[in-house]
């Protein structure tokens, strides 16, 4: 039997719905099951790659830019990168705007911490030739 490729898709942060107070749940990592199934249907087999997060206190434009961020994240990245045949940078909200940027509150659902982990996943993906597919804001 011949292997198939396998697909990493990058999650979503899915905050916890808000149930009242003295309700205690977690938020958690996710995707829309169209992505999974759209991948499958094209053959491969999906798998839906956490939200690797950092402090992002005191990262700058040129860390999230270069995809490197705190920590080891690039190299976190390339390990999954490594045993992966392609990523698929999901859809959902908007990037992080720039500093700066004149209309800061145009922008939604802002996930800098997501920004910095596709950035990583994106770069080791490209390091190592894997085909890369980018959805809205995974472009």
């Amino acid at each position: 039997m011949e292997r198939k490729p396998i697909i990493g898709m990058t999650a979503a942060n899915i905050p916890p719905p808000d149930w009242g107070e003295g309700k205690f749940l977690l938020d958690r990592d996710g995707q829309v099951r169209l992505y999974s199934e759209a991948v499958a249907l094209g053959g491969e087999l999906p798998v839906v790659l956490p939200l690797v997060r950092t402090p992002l206190d005191d990262e700058s434009e040129d860390e999230l830019a270069g995809g490197c961020g705190a920590g080891n994240l690039y190299d976190n990245a390339r390990v999954y990168m490594e045993s992966l045949d392609g990523l698929l940078l999901s859809g959902g909200g908007d990037m992080a705007p720039p500093t700066g940027a004149t209309n800061p509150d145009h922008y939604r659902l802002v996930g800098r911490s997501r920004d910095v982990w596709e950035s990583a996943l994106r770069a080791a993906a490209l390091d190592l030739d894997k085909p890369v597919l980018g959805i809205f804001r995974g472009m």
